[in-house]
């Protein structure tokens, strides 16, 4: 009855809980390690030229300020046959798709979580600036979902590599990464207001209700 109750005050009908919360950071923290740990060794063993990727990033969609021709053609050799069909048929259906659904529902639950009203130490924003804050998560995930599809054309369609495909790739690969710059600035923003709220009564020897 309470959680209905508090569910109600909140702008949006939905009550998120500190559990769901943790649950969704332990799900991408553990997305995150399978990525580093398991899939980007296992295309970096497949790859055909393992040499070309000293210094270099292995994975096209970690290039913040996008890419050109050259680089997705010299990349998309380097990899290799089998390196291009674990790229395109393994990784990022399967494993970059799994780390953008969770950081999307980590931030989601988040920032809904630190702007609960019903909360003592939330957040009190209108509720179209709430949703305003979801716009960016949402958009990560949208540019993420583009960018996979446009760079696993690219492979298939390898040693024919379209310019235009390329551009609309590396497009999306901007966008999606000045949308997380974004969600990354509005969490950590509002991790330490609440973090503040949160130890405000304890610093001043007191509780809030």
């Amino acid at each position: 009855m309470a959680a209905e109750t508090d569910a109600g005050r909140d702008g949006l009908g939905i009550w998120i809980r500190i559990w769901d919360v943790l649950a969704a950071f332990a799900l991408l923290a553990a997305s995150f390690l399978w990525v580093r740990l398991e899939a980007v060794p296992q295309m970096l063993s497949l790859a055909a030229d393992k040499g070309y990727f000293t210094g270099k990033a292995l994975l096209l969609d970690t290039y913040r300020h996008g890419y050109g021709f050259e680089t997705v053609r010299d990349h998309l050799r380097a990899l290799g046959d089998e390196g291009r069909a674990y790229y395109g048929h393994s990784f990022l259906p399967i494993y970059d798709l799994a780390n953008s659904l969770f950081l999307l529902t980590f931030s989601v639950l988040f920032i809904l979580y630190a702007t609960q009203t019903a909360k003592g130490h939330a957040l009190e924003i209108p509720s179209l600036a709430r949703k305003a804050m979801l716009v960016p998560p949402v958009v990560q995930f949208l540019c993420d979902v583009g960018e996979n599809f446009s760079l696993r054309s690219l492979m298939d369609e390898y040693p024919r590599i379209n310019a235009k495909l390329v551009e609309t790739a590396s497009q999306f690969t901007q966008f999606k990464w000045l949308a997380i710059f974004a969600t990354t600035l509005i969490l950590i923003g509002l991790a330490a207001f609440t973090l503040y709220r949160m130890l405000a009564p304890v610093s001043q020897g007191g509780t809030r209700a």
